[in-house]
């Protein structure tokens, strides 16, 4: 399965999910298949006011929010990969409601990729989806060697 699209999303929240830690992205656009593989991309703009504000938040009101609030990189480390590509999921649209996706096995790309994003999930240009589906190649052939 080749990666196409991505999503922009909030550094954080983009961790998470890198991290397993979130398994559920609600959107107000469908993806674009019913299910299949997806870019994660780090959103350009993110200040400190809505990090903290969000950090807060997990912390507050996820059953793992001290857990994540602990293990989370600052916010002058996240801050190096704004506009990055930085791994793929894999995504499943529900059913009942296409704007909400399922999130599984979460894959780090070895090499982050800059582009420009989009908040709606979109396809990549033929040339980066090449260098994602690349990485993705590498990583698997080290695993099974």
């Amino acid at each position: 399965m080749d990666v196409k699209c991505a999503y922009t999303v909030k550094w954080i929240w983009g961790w998470c999910e890198m991290h397993g830690y979130k398994r559920v992205e609600v959107r107000s656009s469908e993806p674009c298949s019913v299910r299949g593989l997806c870019a994660v991309h780090f959103s350009r703009n993110y200040t400190r006011a809505e990090y903290d504000e969000d950090k807060a938040y997990i912390a507050a009101n996820w059953k793992s929010g001290r857990i994540v609030e602990r293990e989370l990189p600052s916010y002058e480390t996240l801050a190096k990969h704004a506009g990055e590509i930085v791994g793929v999921v894999e995504y499943e649209a529900d059913a009942e409601d296409p704007c909400r996706w399922v999130l599984s096995n979460p894959v780090w790309l070895k090499r982050f990729i800059p582009i420009a994003g989009h908040p709606a999930m979109w396809y990549l240009p033929r040339e980066v989806a090449a260098n994602i589906n690349r990485q993705l190649s590498e990583i698997e052939n080290k695993k099974g060697a």
